[in-house]
């Protein structure tokens, strides 16, 4: 049988379950998933195995493949060094994001990291001890419009964000602007779709959505999105 989510065993208790009895539940639950995997038939088709799906969500390994294959990625630093930062920030608008999976568990709830912009008096203002894990720093590439492409196998389909001219400033985080901030449309880009392929396949997965975007004719990869919610 499926085993219970987290949550649902939760309900089986008279009270919540504390940060540790979660982590183990999430751990014995985890090596359940690989057991059920390593049992299933020779034919079975898996879209993406699971430890390199973990792997690939790991936006340092995505840069890596994307720039030994010649694919441009914003410029980009990864440090929890207060000075390192700030002498990036600098030198152009930057966001920050979180290497891999972008949650974090506080009180027993799960909380969402999110692209940010980071403007130079924030980083100034912040004490050395914010800085206690490595975070991506990043160039902000200008742009008014970005590109998703979902790839299965050897099958791309482009997709053209386009965001809507509004009163407040657009988030530089897709998530949050799904219902209004962005336009999206079925588009035809060889280009875009011959890349996206090869990133998917050099990554070693079947399928994944990959943000782009694009200044003067020139295409940047944002970030894979290798585990399919998005």
């Amino acid at each position: 049988r499926r085993p219970l989510s987290s949550r649902d065993v939760s309900r089986l208790y008279a009270g919540p379950l504390s940060e540790f009895e979660i982590e183990h539940l999430e751990f014995n639950l985890s090596a359940v998933f690989h057991h059920i995997r390593k049992c299933l038939p020779a034919n079975c088709i898996v879209v993406n195995e699971h430890d390199r799906m973990l792997a690939m969500s790991n936006k340092a390994i995505q840069f890596s493949v994307a720039e030994k294959m010649g694919i441009k990625v914003p410029n980009y630093i990864i440090s929890n060094k207060k000075n390192d930062v700030i002498e990036f920030v600098k030198n152009q608008d930057s966001v920050v994001k979180p290497l891999s999976i972008g949650a974090f568990k506080k009180n027993n709830l799960r909380c969402e990291l999110l692209t940010r912009r980071i403007p130079l008096h924030l980083i100034e203002s912040l004490p050395e001890s914010q800085f206690f894990t490595p975070v991506i720093v990043q160039e902000e590439i200008k742009s008014s419009i970005e590109y998703r492409v979902v790839v299965f196998g050897d099958k791309a389909f482009p997709f053209k964000m386009v965001r809507r001219s509004t009163s407040q400033e657009i988030s530089v985080d897709i998530r949050e602007e799904v219902d209004f901030g962005y336009i999206g449309s079925r588009i035809d880009h060889s280009e875009l779709e011959h890349i996206a392929v090869s990133i998917v396949r050099g990554s070693g997965l079947k399928f994944s959505s990959i943000d782009f975007l694009e200044r003067q004719g020139e295409v940047f990869m944002l970030d894979m999105n290798p585990n399919g919610q998005w």
